[in-house]
């Protein structure tokens, strides 16, 4: 069966996705040094920190509240920012569809939301600050590594919010404070009694080059695309590059590591993490579950729809996160037969198919018509009577 077959007519329509706004336009500080929101009469801020509160202790809410990012639901992504914060397990493999915010989540918010951590409450890292963090971001390419390192160094510049509710953790002026601070990393302030050797928080592309790093964080985003699809050498490279990262780790039982994808390949990075790695915890989502879209607020089933149609057989691993499609497989997963054994007995369940299997057993053969003797034409009976005496004397060869 089709799997747009199996969505359900009462579908929720598409829903335009809100506009994306920060929750700063109105906020003052106060004589004390307070933050106050304008025009309100909370003189000592008390919203401001049960909010900021909630956001040390909620990477959902932090993402939306504090960072802007509106577009995530809670029917979908507050799961996903849960098996996230849940510690231990310290090593994770996040597997949603293509274009449903992954990268959003675990590449940009989930750094930020570390660095404010509290060390009295620090809901990674308990009785540490989170300052302390040294995180290495490692993508498919240094300049998409990049691009997360400036949206993140962008939001400690210029977000109001951000600035007001956690002014230890960012600088007045980075650009001139900082001991660096460019596209491939970053320098938050730090204890000066804390290692200052590695940077609070680096990028990197696959296969690039760090010596003597010490990291408490990895984050390995879409490390395999289209190009390791059709190669089997770049893809073996993003398999090496993923194992030989972890002894960077700054302790190998408690240091995190964070890998998000989406499938290329059958025999992808990611199949083999699943298949292989004990260590690690999986979280897997598929776009249409249960005969509904997981995500229908950026997703309409016509769209669906287009996708499948435009990307055939990839549609199963970019959205489906299955591997396993008839399209990329030489049999389908649906005609496996599974039994249970009983004593001498292989017990199957009942399947429509086996009343034709039965009916091909019970056929009677078609009867075949004898075959008639060869016979070998001999030119005359002289060369008959050769042959036989070769046969009698042994020398017929």
């Amino acid at each position: 069966m089709d799997i747009l077959d199996t969505l359900s007519k009462e579908s929720p329509q598409y829903i335009p996705p809100p506009p994306k706004q920060l929750l700063d336009r109105e906020l003052v500080i106060q004589k004390n040094g307070e933050p106050r929101q304008a025009g309100t009469t909370d003189p000592n801020g008390r919203l401001l920190k049960l909010v900021k509160k909630k956001a040390e202790t909620d990477l959902h809410f932090f993402c939306k509240a504090i960072l802007g990012l509106t577009r995530l639901t809670n029917h979908l992504h507050r799961e996903v920012c849960e098996f996230i914060q849940k510690i231990p397990p310290y090593r994770k493999l996040i597997m949603l569809p293509r274009d449903t915010f992954k990268s959003t989540i675990v590449s940009k918010g989930l750094p930020i939301h570390k660095f404010i951590q509290p060390k009295e409450s620090n809901v990674y890292w308990p009785g540490h600050n989170g300052l302390e963090c040294k995180i290495l971001l490692s993508c498919e390419t240094e300049h998409h590594a990049s691009k997360h390192i400036q949206w993140i160094q962008q939001h400690f510049e210029r977000n109001a919010l951000l600035r007001v509710l956690w002014p230890d953790k960012c600088w007045d002026a980075p650009r001139r404070q900082a001991r660096k601070w460019n596209s491939s990393m970053f320098f938050l302030p730090r204890d000066l009694s804390f290692e200052q050797s590695d940077p609070t928080m680096q990028g990197i592309g696959v296969g690039g080059a760090i010596t003597g790093g010490h990291f408490t964080d990895l984050i390995n985003d879409d490390l395999i695309s289209l190009e390791a699809r059709g190669s089997e050498s770049v893809m073996e490279t993003a398999k090496e590059w993923q194992r030989v990262s972890r002894p960077m780790m700054e302790d190998l039982d408690i240091s995190q590591e964070f890998t998000v994808g989406t499938h290329w390949a059958t025999n992808d990075l990611y199949a083999e993490m699943i298949e292989n790695d004990p260590t690690v915890s999986v979280y897997k989502r598929s776009l249409i579950e249960n005969g509904k879209i997981i995500f229908p607020e950026e997703f309409s089933k016509q769209a669906v729809h287009n996708l499948k149609e435009s990307l055939g057989p990839l549609f199963s691993l970019l959205y489906l996160n299955n591997p396993r499609d008839a399209g990329l497989t030489d049999f389908r997963e649906s005609d496996l037969r599974f039994y249970e054994e009983v004593g001498n007995d292989f017990i199957f369940e009942d399947d429509e198919r086996d009343q034709s299997m039965v009916a091909l057993m019970m056929a009677e053969p078609e009867k075949e018509e004898p075959k008639k003797p060869e016979y070998k034409q001999y030119a005359s009976w002289a060369d008959i009577e050769f042959k036989r005496d070769a046969w009698i004397t042994g020398k017929f060869c």
